[in-house]
C-alpha cells in the first residue's frame, strides 16, 4: 500500500503531477484570480502546504495549535512576488517530499497513532499515520483539479511538459 500512496503524493494514475500543474506559471499569473473564483493558484498552493505542513508536524509527534478560523489556513490577499511565487513552490515540494517519505515507511510506522489536539474539532480519535497520510493525499488531489481548473480559466493550461485536457 505504501508505494501505491507515495506515487499518489507526486501525481499518477488519477491523480494530476502535483508540481507538473505548476510548471511554466508565472508568479503573476499564479497570483491572477479569475473572476467568479475564490482563489487563486498562488493562495491554493500555500493552502496545500500550509496543511501538508499541518499534518506532517503531527505524524512527526509535535502538536501545532489548529487554526481557530478556517481562514488562518490560507495567506492573505497579497500577490505573490516572483521570489515569493518561488518560495511557495519550493514550499510546496519540500512537503510532497516530507509526505512521501511517510506513504514509503515500514508498516510499523504507517500503523503509528498520531496524537490530535483537544483544539481540534474534526479529529479522528483513531488517526494513524497511514490515515493522515490517505487524508492529505485526496485534500490535495482536491485542490489541485482546482488549480487546473484556474489554469484553465487563466488560459495557462496544460503546463509545458503536458496534461489531460479533455
Amino acid at each position: 500500500m505504501s508505494r501505491i500512496q507515495a506515487q499518489l503524493v507526486f501525481g499518477k494514475g488519477a491523480h494530476a503531477d502535483a508540481l507538473g500543474c505548476l510548471e511554466g506559471l508565472t508568479w503573476a499569473l499564479a497570483g491572477e484570480t479569475p473572476r467568479g473564483a475564490p482563489y487563486s493558484v498562488y493562495g491554493l498552493v500555500w493552502h496545500m502546504s500550509f496543511w501538508m505542513e499541518n499534518e506532517l508536524e503531527r505524524i512527526e509527534g509535535r502538536r501545532p495549535a489548529y487554526p481557530e478560523h478556517a481562514s488562518l489556513g490560507w495567506p492573505d490577499d497579497t500577490p505573490p512576488t516572483a521570489d515569493g511565487w518561488s518560495r511557495t513552490v519550493a514550499r510546496f515540494g519540500a512537503a510532497l517530499e516530507r509526505l512521501a517519505r511517510f506513504a514509503e515507511s515500514a508498516p510499523e510506522v504507517r500503523s503509528r497513532t498520531v496524537s490530535i489536539t483537544s483544539e481540534d474539532p474534526h479529529a479522528n480519535q483513531a488517526t494513524t499515520v497511514e490515515d493522515v497520510v490517505w487524508q492529505t493525499i485526496v485534500h490535495t488531489s482536491h485542490h489541485l483539479g482546482q488549480v487546473i481548473l484556474i489554469r484553465r480559466q487563466l488560459g495557462a493550461w496544460p503546463p509545458p511538459s503536458g496534461g489531460d485536457s479533455w
